[in-house]
C-alpha cells in the first residue's frame, strides 16, 4: 500500500531457495552471471553475526575518541534515549549506527529499525491506525508497534529504534500517548496505557526496556 510497507517487505524478504547439501553436486552456472548473483545472495544470508565493539567503531573511522564514544554508549544505556545533532554530512546516521552495534556487542542488522520523520508522518503511519483493506478498513500496526513486541519476545538483548530527522516531525502527534513512556523510568508494565485504537482483548501498552531510541538531528534546520 505505500513505499514504506514495500521497503520493509523486500527487507524481511528470506529467499526460500535451500542451499545444497554436502553431499549435492552444485550446477554449473560458470555461463550465467545470474547464478553468481544467488550464490553471492546464498553466501550473505549464512553469514554469522560478528562481535563489535567501541574500538571497532574508531576502526571503521571514526573521529571522535573512545572516552567521547563510551560516554555516548552510557547516556544511552542509562536514558534510553540519544539525539545526535549536528551539520548535514558529518555522519550523524553512520555513528548512530555503530553505536547500537556497540550497545548490542554484535553487528546484528535485524535488531535495529531505521526510519525517518518528515512533517506528514502521524501517529496512524508509525503506531497504529485504521488502513483501507479488501472491501472495509483495518487496524493495522504501524513499524514501531512491531519493532516493540518483537523487543518484548527477545527481553535479554537490545534493540534499537533509529529515527532519522527526528526534528522533522511532529513529536507529539507521531508519538501521541506513547511520547510519556518514553521516559526511562516509565519502561514498565505498571505504566501501561491504553492506545488510542484499541484492539478487542489487548491489555494496555508500555515500551520494553530493551528498547532504546536513537534519533538524528540536522543543526541546518529550523
Amino acid at each position: 500500500h505505500s513505499f514504506p510497507e514495500l521497503s520493509l517487505a523486500s527487507w524481511q524478504f528470506k529467499d526460500a531457495t535451500p542451499a545444497p547439501q554436502e553431499d549435492e553436486v552444485a550446477p554449473d552456472m560458470s555461463g550465467d552471471d545470474s547464478g553468481d548473483e544467488l550464490a553471492a545472495e546464498v553466501v550473505q544470508s549464512q553469514a554469522p553475526i560478528v562481535p563489535y565493539s567501541l574500538a571497532d567503531i574508531t576502526r571503521d573511522g571514526c573521529f571522535m575518541s573512545e572516552p567521547e564514544l563510551e560516554q555516548l554508549l552510557d547516556r544511552l544505556r542509562t536514558k534510553k534515549n540519544l539525539i545526535l545533532q549536528g551539520p548535514p554530512g558529518t555522519g550523524k546516521t553512520w555513528l548512530a549506527k555503530r553505536l547500537a552495534f556497540a550497545l548490542m556487542g554484535q553487528k546484528d542488522e535485524s535488531k535495529v529499525r531505521a526510519v525517518q520523520f518528515h512533517p506528514n508522518l502521524s501517529y496512524e503511519d508509525f503506531v497504529r491506525g485504521w488502513k483501507p483493506g479488501a472491501g472495509s478498513f483495518e487496524l493495522r500496526d504501524g513499524p514501531f508497534l512491531r519493532f516493540c513486541e518483537l523487543a518484548r519476545g527477545d527481553p535479554n538483548r537490545p534493540y534499537v529504534v533509529l529515527i532519522e530527522e527526528i526534528n522533522r516531525g511532529d513529536i507529539s502527534r507521531i508519538f501521541g500517548e506513547l511520547f510519556f513512556l518514553l521516559e526511562k523510568d516509565k519502561r514498565e508494565s505498571r505504566y501501561a496505557v491504553r492506545l488510542s485504537c484499541v484492539k478487542d482483548g489487548e491489555p494496555p501498552f508500555f515500551i520494553p526496556p530493551n528498547l532504546l531510541l536513537v534519533g538524528t538531528m540536522n543543526t541546518a534546520d529550523r
